[in-house]
C-alpha cells in the first residue's frame, strides 16, 4: 500500500532521518530503506521496512505497531497505512527519540479506502479476535505423513513475522524453527508421526491478539486394500458397495470408497486399530450392512457378506438351557456363569498405570494370558438339569488365535415386539497385562439386524477407543453395555453377530460376553433437546407397539458416554409413565435447567426402568477458542453452562476474558470512535437504559458514544473517557484516527495510573476474580434464548452481569 503526504500527511516534520550502518542501505531504482521494529516489552517481534522515493510517497511492507531501530534521531509524524483484501489497517507513529530508544503504538482500526478518499469504518467490535484455520489437514480423515501444517488467520489479519511468538507442538513436543510466516499465513514444516499427531498451536497477530488452535490428526503411509465378497466367497463384482474405514478409538475419523469389481482402496491408514462398515443396496431395495475390524499393518481386508443364518425355533437368547443350542458356535464360545459387576470400580485410577506406549515388543510373554472369566470348568455344552436356576452367560474369546472369533444366530420375533435388546460386555488381558495405549489394540463388534425393516444395531471398537477408565485395571472388564433395535411389530426375523479379534500379535486373549438377548412387546421412543424457546431440555416421546402394559419409570443421568454403563450421577429427573397409556401417545415435557446446576458429565442420559438408555443428548458447551481458556476457571466455565442450560442455545462463544491496559485502551478507543451510535439492549438493566435514552437524539455519532461510555463506565473509566473527549473535541473520525496512537498512549498512561482493574474488570487477577463477554451474536435468531440468558444471569448470584457492547459482560468472583 502506497500513502500519498497528500493525503495522510506521512511526512517529516522538524527532523531528519541520518546514516545508520547496517540499517540503511540502497534499494532498487531510486527507493531507500530502512528497517523498523514491531516491539513490545522490549521484546523484537517483527522488522520491516519503509520506503521513501521521490514523489513524497511511503510504503510499508506490513501492518502493526512499528518503531524506529537503529542509531537515528528523529522526530516525525508519519502515518502507517497497510493494505490487505478488506481494506487499510492505520496507526500513528508519533516519534522523538534517542540511540534505542522506543515507544509501542497498536493496531487501532480496519477501514476501508474509497475512491472519495474518505474512510468507511468496518464495525470490528471490542476487539479483532481471529479466528485460526488448518488449510492442508482436514481431522476427520487420515492425512499424509510429509505434509506440511499451513495455518491461515481469518479477517486478513496478519501473524507476526518473528518465529519465536508462534508455538507449535506435535504430541506434547515443541516443534523449533521449521516455519515460515507471510501475512495471514503460517507454515511449519514438520512430518507427522504414524498414528495419532496432537496438534497445539499458540499464535500471536500483529496487533498482540493470542489465538489458539488444537486438533487431532490421524496420519499414516498405507495403501490398504479393502476386497468385498459374497457368503460363496466371489468378488463382488456387479455390486457397488459403499466401504468405510475408521480407527476403532476415534470412529469420526473415516476413510470412504466405492469398489470396483470387488475391491477399494483408501490411502495414508496409519498403523492403528481399525473398524469397517460395508454398505450394499439389495435388488429388492433393502440395505446390506457388514461390519468389521482390523488393523493397518495387514494392508488388507477381506470383508464378507455372509448368508442369513437359517432361522433358530429354539428359544435360548438368554442360555437358561446351559447350551450354546440354536447359536453358530465352535470352540471359541463357551458357557459361563453370570457376574454383575465385573466392571471399573473406585478403585480404577489410570494414573496409576503404567501406560504400553512405554513397553517394547519383546517384553511380552509368549505364554497365553487367560481370561479371569474363563475358568477351567467353564465346558462348551453342560447339562441343562445341572443349570437349573442358575445364570448363565456366552463368552466368545480370541482362544489364542490371530484371527476374527465370530459367534451368530437367527431367530423370529412374535407378533406385538416392538425391539430387541443386546446386553453385552467386553474384557482384554490386554488391561492387567499393562498394554492400554499401545498398538496391540485387541477389538470386538456386536451387531442387530432386523430382517423387515432393515434397522441395525451395530458397534464396532476397540480398548483403546474405550479409554482405560472403561475398565476394571485387574480384571480387564468393561461394565455392561446394551444396544436395541425396533423391529416388525406383525413380526420380524432378527440376525445376531459377535466378534472379537486379537491384534499385532495372539498372546493377550479378549473377549465378549453376552448377557441375554430380550424381545421388547412394547416400547416407548424417547428425544432430548436443548430446548431455545422454553428453556433447559426437552423430553418427546411416543408410545408404539401397543399400551403400556405396566408403569414404566425414567431417569435423568449424567454420563461421561453414550453407555448405560457410564452413568455418574442422578440429573434431578424423574418421571413415571402410567400403565395402560395408549400406543400413539405423544407428549412433550420441559425439563428445568434449575435442576441440572453443576452439570456431572459430558452427556445427559434418559434411562427407562433403570436398564435401557431411552435418549441421550450432550451437554452444553462453550466455545473458547477466541480467548485464552486458562484464564478462566473451571468454576466460572460451570456456573456459565448453569446458564447456557437456561437459554437451551448451544452455540455460545466467549470474545474477551483478561486484557492489559494496552488492550483496553483500544477496545475503549474503538468503542468511542465506533462507526454507528451504540444501543442498549433489551434486557440491559433499567438504570443503564435510562442512561443512554438520556443522550439527545440529536448528538453527533462521537457526542453519542462518548456519552454511551459514560454510561458503561464507573468514574475511573470515566476519567479516561474524559481524556479521550477532551483530545477529540470538535473532530471528525477521520481526524480522530490520524491521532491514535498518541491518543491511546495517553489513555494507557491514565489507565495504568488509575489501575487497570479500576477501570475495567477485564483487567482483574484472574485467580481472585473471572471477567468474560459472551457475544451476543452467539444468540443470533435465538431471541427467546437471549431473553432467556439475560434473566439467568441477573437471577445468579454467584456473578454479576450486565449488558455492554454488544455482549454480556459477566464477574465471577474465585
Amino acid at each position: 500500500m502506497t500513502v500519498g503526504s497528500n493525503f495522510f500527511n506521512a511526512v517529516l516534520e522538524g527532523g531528519s532521518l541520518k546514516e545508520s550502518k547496517g540499517k540503511r542501505k540502497k534499494g532498487k531504482g531510486h527507493n531507500k530503506h530502512m528497517e523498523w521494529k514491531l516491539s513490545k516489552d522490549d521484546e523484537i517481534f517483527h522488522k520491516v521496512k519503509m520506503a521513501a522515493s521521490p514523489e513524497g510517497v511511503w510504503t510499508f511492507s506490513a501492518k502493526g505497531v512499528i518503531d524506529v531501530i537503529s542509531d537515528l534521531t528523529l522526530s516525525c509524524n508519519v502515518m502507517l497505512s497497510v493494505g490487505n483484501d478488506r481494506g487499510v489497517g492505520l496507526a500513528l507513529l508519533a516519534h522523538t527519540g534517542t540511540k534505542k530508544q522506543t515507544n509501542i503504538y497498536s493496531l487501532l482500526n480496519f477501514t476501508r479506502l474509497t475512491e472519495e478518499n474518505e474512510h468507511e469504518t468496518i464495525d470490528v467490535g471490542d476487539l479483532i479476535t481471529p479466528s485460526v484455520t488448518l488449510l492442508t489437514h482436514n481431522a476427520s480423515t487420515f492425512v499424509p505423513l510429509t505434509s506440511n501444517l499451513h495455518f491461515r488467520l481469518s479477517d486478513g489479519i496478519e501473524f507476526l513475522p518473528n518465529i519465536t511468538y508462534q508455538k507449535l507442538s506435535v504430541n506434547g513436543v515443541s516443534v523449533e524453527n521449521a516455519m515460515t510466516v507471510f501475512g495471514s499465513d503460517l507454515i511449519f514444516f514438520r512430518p507427522l508421526s504414524d498414528g495419532p499427531n496432537n496438534i497445539a498451536f499458540k499464535g500471536q497477530t500483529v496487533d498482540y491478539a493470542t489465538v489458539y488452535f488444537s486438533v487431532k490428526l490421524w496420519a499414516g503411509n498405507t495403501n490398504f486394500t479393502v476386497v468385498v465378497r459374497d457368503y460363496f466367497g466371489s468378488l463382488l463384482a456387479v455390486d457397488s458397495v459403499n466401504v468405510t474405514v475408521a480407527v476403532a478409538e476415534d470412529q469420526s475419523v473415516i476413510a470412504t470408497a466405492q469398489t470396483i469389481n470387488g475391491t477399494a482402496q483408501v490411502s495414508h491408514v496409519p498403523e492403528v486399530t481399525l473398524v469397517f462398515k460395508a454398505i450394499r443396496l439389495l435388488p429388492s431395495g433393502d440395505v446390506d450392512i457388514f461390519y468389521g475390524g482390523g488393523h493397518g499393518l495387514d494392508g488388507a481386508k477381506t470383508l464378507i457378506f455372509t448368508q442369513a443364518l437359517n432361522v433358530s425355533d429354539i428359544n435360548n437368547n438368554d442360555f437358561a438351557n446351559g447350551t450354546l443350542e440354536g447359536w453358530s458356535a465352535d470352540d471359541s464360545a463357551n458357557i459361563i456363569s453370570h457376574n454383575e459387576n465385573p466392571g471399573p470400580t473406585a478403585v480404577s485410577n489410570s494414573s496409576t498405570v503404567e501406560f504400553a506406549a512405554y513397553k517394547v515388543r519383546n517384553q511380552r510373554n509368549s505364554a497365553p494370558h487367560s481370561l479371569t472369566s474363563l475358568t477351567p470348568t467353564a465346558t462348551r455344552h453342560l447339562h441343562s438339569r445341572l443349570l437349573l436356576g442358575t445364570n448363565y452367560d456366552m463368552i466368545l474369546h480370541t482362544s489364542g488365535q490371530f484371527r476374527e472369533q465370530v459367534v451368530g444366530r437367527s431367530f423370529a420375533t412374535p407378533a406385538g415386539t416392538t425391539s430387541v435388546i443386546i446386553r453385552y460386555r467386553f474384557e482384554t488381558t490386554e488391561i492387567p497385562g499393562g498394554y492400554f495405549g499401545s498398538k496391540y489394540n485387541d477389538y470386538f463388534r456386536v451387531q442387530l439386524r432386523s430382517q423387515s425393516s432393515g434397522q441395525v444395531f451395530g458397534i464396532s471398537s476397540s480398548m483403546n477407543a474405550l479409554g482405560y477408565d472403561a475398565f476394571n485395571p485387574i480384571t480387564g472388564s468393561t461394565a455392561w453395555y446394551t444396544g436395541s433395535i425396533e423391529t416388525d411389530i406383525f413380526g420380524d426375523v432378527v440376525e445376531v453377530e459377535i466378534a472379537v479379534s486379537n491384534v499385532v500379535d495372539d498372546i493377550f486373549d479378549s473377549a465378549v460376553i453376552v448377557d441375554f438377548i430380550e424381545e421388547i412387546s412394547n416400547t416407548v421412543l424417547s428425544k432430548l433437546e436443548w430446548d431455545s424457546i422454553s428453556g433447559g431440555l426437552k423430553w418427546t416421546y411416543e408410545i408404539v407397539g401397543d399400551d403400556l402394559q405396566s408403569a414404566e419409570e425414567f431417569a435423568l443421568y449424567w454420563a461421561s458416554s453414550t453407555s448405560l454403563s457410564s452413568r455418574k450421577g442422578f440429573a434431578g429427573f424423574r418421571e413415571t409413565l402410567p400403565m395402560g397409556l395408549g400406543v400413539g401417545t405423544k407428549n412433550s415435557v420441559s425439563i428445568s435447567a434449575s435442576v441440572l446446576k453443576g452439570g456431572g458429565g459430558a452427556y445427559l442420559m434418559l434411562v427407562r426402568s433403570s436398564s435401557h438408555v431411552s435418549a441421550v443428548i450432550k451437554d452444553i458447551s462453550i466455545d473458547l477458542s477466541r480467548v485464552d481458556p486458562d484464564t478462566l476457571s473451571s468454576k466460572t466455565i460451570a456456573i456459565i453452562k448453569d446458564n447456557l442450560r437456561a437459554s437451551g442455545n448451544t452455540n455460545s462463544y466467549v470474545t474477551r476474558t483478561f486484557v492489559n491496559a494496552r488492550r483496553q485502551a483500544v477496545a475503549m478507543f474503538n468503542n468511542l470512535n465506533h462507526n454507528e451510535k451504540m444501543k442498549a439492549y433489551p434486557k440491559a438493566e433499567e438504570w443503564f437504559k435510562n442512561c443512554v435514552k438520556a443522550i439527545p437524539a440529536s448528538a453527533t455519532l462521537l457526542q453519542h458514544n462518548v456519552a454511551y461510555q459514560y454510561c458503561v463506565y464507573a468514574p475511573s473509566g470515566d476519567q479516561v473517557v474524559a481524556l479521550f473527549e477532551a483530545e477529540t473535541l470538535g473532530m471528525t473520525r477521520v481526524q480522530i484516527l490520524s491521532i491514535a496512537g498518541t491518543l491511546i498512549d495517553k489513555m494507557v498512561a491514565k489507565i495504568e495510573i488509575l489501575g487497570c482493574e479500576n477501570v475495567s474488570k477485564h483487567c482483574s487477577d484472574f485467580s481472585k476474580i473471572n471477567v468474560l463477554d459472551i457475544g451476543q451474536n452467539s444468540f443470533k435468531s435465538l431471541n427467546n434464548a437471549y431473553s432467556l440468558m439475560a434473566t439467568s444471569l441477573a437471577n445468579d448470584d454467584r456473578l454479576s452481569s450486565m449488558d455492554e457492547n454488544s455482549a454480556f459482560h459477566i464477574i465471577v468472583p474465585q
